[in-house]
């Protein structure tokens, strides 16, 4: 997996919408879930009308939820996704304890100037994600690949 093709953004608050609305537009196809949807929902990004609905239909998950939300999020998703998580304080190790087997995890730090994309944006990952990662940050600001997870 390689090129990313479609992408699921699970949380469109503040956050997760920006980086929905920037990502669909690199020519991506971008599903969004919230229980509560955003009344402005741009018509580059598909509404899911459930989590499950949105999980079986792409490739990568952006999971942009409280960090209290993410275990239970990352748990229903049965099947290897990419999954990348914006969540403060939950761990690669975390993740990949909740994941199903061969899931490829990348853990991010954004912070709020990319919603006008002058962000910083921090992230770990296993050195085959890198330019993946960094490919879906393009437009939201610097984005900076942190070695060491403990220096986030």
């Amino acid at each position: 997996m390689n090129q990313v093709q479609t992408i699921g953004v699970v949380g469109l608050g503040k956050m997760g919408l920006t980086m929905a609305k920037t990502i669909a537009k690199g020519n991506k196809n971008v599903f969004g879930y919230d229980p509560y949807p955003p009344k402005d929902l741009p018509g580059s990004i598909r509404l899911s009308d459930s989590l499950s609905n949105l999980i079986n239909h792409v490739d990568c998950i952006v999971i942009a939820v409280k960090p209290n939300l993410v275990e239970e999020i990352v748990r229903s998703i049965k099947s290897p996704k990419l999954i990348l998580s914006i969540a403060a304080g939950v761990t690669i190790s975390q993740l990949k304890e909740w994941a199903a087997k061969d899931s490829r995890l990348i853990r991010v730090m954004p912070n709020l100037p990319m919603v006008s994309g002058r962000g910083a944006i921090g992230y770990t990952c296993d050195s085959e994600l890198k330019d993946i990662a960094a490919g879906l940050f393009f437009g939201m600001g610097q984005a900076v690949f942190i070695s060491k997870e403990s220096l986030m």
